[in-house]
């Protein structure tokens, strides 16, 4: 064993344990182990910790590496993701119980499609950590490992991808777990998230991120550019030369807007 994956397996226990807590809170809460929900969760989960160690180690070992060692510096920041785990773990117990007193019914389409955006959420969390080495699980910027823009992969077309997964797994949960009353705490894992974003984008704007300014105006206009927001005439056109002014560098009236490096 090298000395990279020594470092890894405090990490890979934690994420066991923390998939021991989400077995222990939906199996007592509902009290039966004949509920197909978790088991299906669980093993999505072990197989997603397989592939991050067998295979990340492997092809991209350095962000699997950077996010077994991750340090939450900013207050904030650990609100933000205490908000995050209390919202997941008490859904848990919501769909427990829900399946204990059989409150809820969803119909197997959306247990399906729930088992679909999960999996989404999975792809998309892999593709980041395959395109972006920066991608660690606190937010700060990382001016110790000459930290730049990401703007290939799933940054082409995400500010970001990583938080746009959590969210699909907020969704995807409540309907495998097959309870509705489980959405009831979506919107603290959803806000949790709208306030990181939020704070990253405060505190990165003070960062000295290269070409940062000029990778989120293209990704704002390219998205502008395939939805209701797409320019339909001269002023939009004079719209966009104003905003291309104020947030690239060496421009009159400029300032900088930094992307995320944490999602």
């Amino acid at each position: 064993m090298t000395n990279s994956e020594i470092k890894i397996v405090p990490a890979a226990i934690k994420l066991l344990l923390l998939d021991s807590i989400t077995a222990v809170l939906l199996f007592a809460s509902s009290g039966t182990f004949a509920w197909p929900g978790p088991w299906i969760i669980l093993g999505m989960d072990l197989f997603y910790l397989t592939v991050l160690l067998v295979i990340g180690m492997k092809y991209f070992p350095e962000t699997v590496k950077a996010r077994s060692q991750t340090r939450f510096v900013h207050i904030w920041d650990k609100i933000a993701i205490l908000i995050y785990i209390l919202g997941f773990y008490s859904g848990y117990v919501i769909a427990g119980l829900d399946t204990r007193y059989f409150l809820s019914e969803v119909h197997p389409l959306i247990f399906a499609a729930g088992i679909f955006l999960y999996t989404a959420g999975i792809g998309i969390t892999f593709w980041v950590l395959a395109a972006n080495p920066y991608a660690t699980g606190s937010s700060r910027v990382q001016a110790d490992r000459n930290q730049k823009v990401i703007s290939s992969g799933p940054y082409r077309i995400l500010r970001h991808p990583m938080y746009f997964a959590t969210i699909l797994f907020a969704i995807a949960t409540p309907l495998v777990l097959e309870s509705v009353w489980a959405f009831l705490p979506a919107p603290l894992v959803v806000c949790s998230f709208i306030y990181r974003c939020y704070r990253e984008d405060t505190m990165l704007q003070k960062s000295q991120i290269q070409d940062a300014p000029l990778y989120l105006v293209t990704i704002e206009q390219r998205i502008r550019r395939h939805t209701f927001l797409k320019p339909h005439g001269p002023l939009h056109r004079l719209r966009d030369r104003q905003h291309f002014r104020e947030h690239v560098p060496g421009l009159p009236g400029s300032h900088r807007i930094i992307p995320s490096p944490a999602g």
